[in-house]
């Protein structure tokens, strides 16, 4: 152990600088957690502000009870109620659920299929993995 006192600094104070380092990595974590805290009250002020906003916006929408008892209705007679209290008839609702249909699959590919590629991608992709790096 005589190596590690020949190389070691007889200037430096390691017990301030190991203290000074814990001090340091758990102070990160008390304001964090601080933040925490103060970000969770902040929340729970900011609900209790928006809560009477939302009841009192749907209590008073025309119609609310309507609304809410419709979806029960459209369930027990098949759907008709439902679209009745909407003010829809079968042929518009139907044509805005084959839209939604059409809208949320994927983009035919035009003429490639996922498996294979066209010549100029193969290309592409030749070029790019055979390329020579330039020399500056």
């Amino acid at each position: 152990m005589d190596w590690l006192f020949k190389y070691a600094d007889p200037s430096i104070d390691w017990n301030y600088a190991m203290i000074t380092l814990v001090v340091r990595f758990i102070g990160v974590f008390v304001v964090m957690l601080v933040m925490q805290v103060a970000l969770q009250i902040a929340s729970r002020v900011v609900r209790r502000i928006e809560a009477p906003d939302e009841a009192a916006t749907l209590a008073s929408a025309p119609g609310a009870a309507a609304q809410i008892a419709a979806p029960a209705a459209g369930a027990a007679t098949g759907g008709e109620a439902s679209v009745a209290a909407d003010g829809l008839d079968a042929a518009t609702a139907a044509a805005i659920g084959v839209a939604l249909a059409l809208e949320s699959r994927p983009a035919p590919t035009a003429g490639v299929s996922a498996n294979s590629s066209s010549s100029w991608a193969s290309a592409g992709r030749y070029h790019q993995l055979n390329r020579i790096p330039r020399r500056s």
